[in-house]
């Protein structure tokens, strides 16, 4: 339990340093140092690179982490597991390649009707995808021997740190845009090659010809297929709107770039929400197990109040600040602004309520929960062909809105339906009232000539009003906790 314990909090300083370094690259140096089309090119890149990751690695990395306890043994080299899980993936990256030199030419077109960049780079996603199945490949095989920490540093920070690298040697001129882009797509490698080297310094690189017959192969296949959907929609749910963004709107990759970075402000809401899974899956898992719904209702009812009142706050500081946000932007990306607005709600809808389908998956409905994902990218795929050509970047927004709402009151109602599991008490109705009524506060709250010294005035203000009324209307158990723990602490 200890390096359990001990890893958590690695990962979570480590993460949290990775997203101080993706917003000072996204909002920053991208931003100001690329044009707006330029930008967009390595967003689309890095998105479809990553979703054909999901769908082409063929489910390994769930297989490894799920089935790596039963093939464990030092002594057998774990019966050539990693070569077998090396061996997998080129299978799938191998059809992969065969499926986009076939479709070249209609995915080509998709983006060259109103920008002719994608085209002239549209072999580097071959490269990036392979670099990020094996990057991803070796993570599941470190997190399933207890090494988690050093993967996500080299994802989350020093991945990140390269770019803004090679972001800086091409604003000085050091470098050309080509050069930058072989910068941008080959640092996978590199956090590769010290991913490797890793593996080889802790004693786990093992290359050992593999025996098939000493794995559960019918249970790999059948959990490595559910893997594959589950994985590919739930990416799909969250990035297809980039891609369809860059395709169908009539400033192509340039409006992509300003809808990422629009979504990437947005997105921010999420950050207690993927803390929180990181620590109640194991949770609900082992509940399940006992089938436990009363400590299941308790989780859910808990995490979803907590994340909801969380969530409320982190929009307001997001919106209520969003002039000032976008007068360090260059002007063209000004464009984003309501789509902050809409994907923020959005994600606020998702994180309060997404235990759902954490709760789900566990469950028996394993299988349910793959057809609302499913519906899922079908609701949002149609929402985006609809709205994208009326509305524009706002229309992807709309669409992404009213997917994440309709299916996860699907998946509230379901979970209702079949356990009588609830995610809210009476408390959502006050913690929406009070963000609300500071919302329309803000409305008549005057603006200071400085708007870096606005949003650090106008944030301390929202917290501290926010946080107080909530602790004397105990809208967070969380909160009141914390405040009393201080309290008590200071009195003594």
């Amino acid at each position: 339990m200890g390096v359990v314990i001990r890893q958590s909090i690695w990962n979570s300083v480590v993460s949290y340093i990775g997203i101080v370094i993706g917003a000072v690259n996204t909002l920053f140096l991208f931003t100001n140092f690329l044009t707006a089309e330029e930008f967009g090119l390595t967003r689309v890149l890095l998105v479809m690179a990553t979703l054909a990751n999901q769908i082409f690695s063929l489910g390994i990395v769930n297989v490894t982490l799920k089935f790596f306890p039963f093939v464990k043994s030092d002594a057998l080299k774990h019966n050539g597991f990693l070569s077998f899980i090396l061996t997998v993936p080129l299978v799938g990256y191998f059809l992969f390649v065969l499926l986009a030199l076939l479709f070249d030419r209609p995915i080509i077109d998709f983006y060259t009707d109103n920008s002719t960049l994608f085209g002239d780079y549209y072999s580097q996603v071959f490269v990036l995808t392979f670099l990020i199945i094996y990057f991803n490949v070796f993570d599941g095989y470190l997190r399933s021997n207890k090494k988690s920490v050093f993967p996500v540093f080299l994802k989350n920070v020093f991945l990140r740190l390269l770019w803004t690298v090679g972001i800086v040697l091409f604003y000085l001129k050091w470098i050309d845009f080509e050069t930058f882009v072989l910068w941008y797509v080959w640092s996978h490698g590199l956090v590769l090659l010290m991913e490797v080297i890793y593996t080889q310094l802790i004693g786990q690189l093992h290359f050992k010809r593999f025996d098939i017959s000493a794995f559960p192969r019918n249970e790999m296949m059948s959990f490595g297929g559910y893997a594959i959907l589950g994985a590919s929609m739930s990416y799909m749910a969250n990035y297809l709107d980039v891609l369809m963004v860059g395709g169908i709107t009539e400033n192509g990759l340039a409006d992509a770039a300003i809808y990422s970075v629009a979504v990437y402000i947005g997105s921010l809401i999420t950050v207690p929400y993927n803390s929180v899974i990181r620590i109640g899956t194991s949770f609900i898992a082992d509940a399940w197990k006992k089938n436990d719904l009363a400590q299941i209702q308790e989780l859910y009812k808990r995490s979803s109040s907590n994340l909801l009142f969380f969530g409320v706050l982190i929009f307001l500081g997001i919106w209520l600040n969003i002039d000032n946000i976008f007068k360090i932007l260059p002007e063209k990306y000004e464009g984003g602004k309501y789509v902050v607005l809409l994907v923020g709600l959005a994600k606020l809808v998702d994180a309060s309520t997404s235990l759902n389908g954490i709760i789900m998956q566990y469950s028996k409905y394993f299988k349910t929960l793959l057809m609302f994902n499913g519906a899922f990218v079908v609701l949002i795929v149609i929402s985006n062909w609809i709205f994208i050509p009326i509305y524009g970047l706002e229309g992807a927004a709309m669409a992404t809105l009213i997917s994440l709402l309709s299916t996860n009151l699907l998946k509230s109602w379901f979970l209702y339906a079949k356990f009588k599991l609830v995610p809210f008490d009476k408390r959502v109705v006050w913690i929406a009232m009070l963000g609300i009524g500071l919302w329309i506060a803000n409305i008549f709250t005057p603006n200071l000539d400085n708007h870096i010294l606005d949003s650090i005035i106008r944030s301390i203000l929202i917290t501290l009003i926010y946080l107080t009324i909530a602790y004397k209307m105990k809208l967070s158990d969380e909160l009141n906790r914390i405040v009393q723990k201080r309290l008590l602490k200071s009195k003594s």
